[in-house]
C-alpha cells in the first residue's frame, strides 16, 4: 500500500467513487472525500492531504476558487483540477490558481496515473 494521502474533491458521489476504485486498485489506501469547496478547506487544514484532486464544478465556491483558497492557507498543496468543462482559458485559470495540472474528464487510469506520480514526486523532493 503507497502511503500517500490523497483528497477527492467531487460533487458526483458516483464518480467520487469512481475515482476513490481507480487510487485503490494502484495501491492507495489513505483517500478521502469531499463534496464541496468548504469541506475541501476544512479537511486540507486538518488533514494535510499529499494530494488534491478537485473538481471544477463543486457547491459552496467553484474548484478554481477553493484552489486559490487552500493555496493561500497550504502554498505547497499539490493539487490537480479535473473537470469535464475544459477549455483553454479554464486550465490556465486552474494553473494561475495554482493547481499543478489539469485533466478533462472522462478519463482512463493510465492518463490520471503518471499526473498522481508526477506530482507526489514533487512532493517528496520539497
Amino acid at each position: 500500500m503507497l502511503t500517500s494521502k490523497i483528497l477527492i474533491v467531487e460533487d458526483d458521489p458516483a464518480y467520487r467513487l469512481l475515482l476513490k476504485r481507480m487510487l485503490e486498485n494502484e495501491g492507495f489506501s489513505d483517500i478521502s472525500e469531499a463534496e464541496t469547496g468548504e469541506q475541501a478547506l476544512h479537511s486540507v487544514l486538518n488533514d494535510s492531504p499529499d494530494l488534491v484532486l478537485m473538481d471544477i464544478e463543486i457547491p459552496c465556491g467553484n474548484g478554481i476558487e477553493t484552489t486559490r483558497k487552500i493555496m493561500a492557507v497550504r502554498p505547497n498543496s499539490k493539487i490537480v483540477i479535473i473537470t469535464g468543462f475544459g477549455t483553454p482559458a479554464r486550465a490556465m485559470e486552474s494553473i494561475n490558481a495554482g493547481a499543478c495540472n489539469f485533466l478533462l474528464k472522462p478519463f482512463e487510469i493510465q492518463h490520471i496515473r503518471p499526473v498522481i506520480r508526477q506530482a507526489l514526486r514533487t512532493d517528496a523532493r520539497s
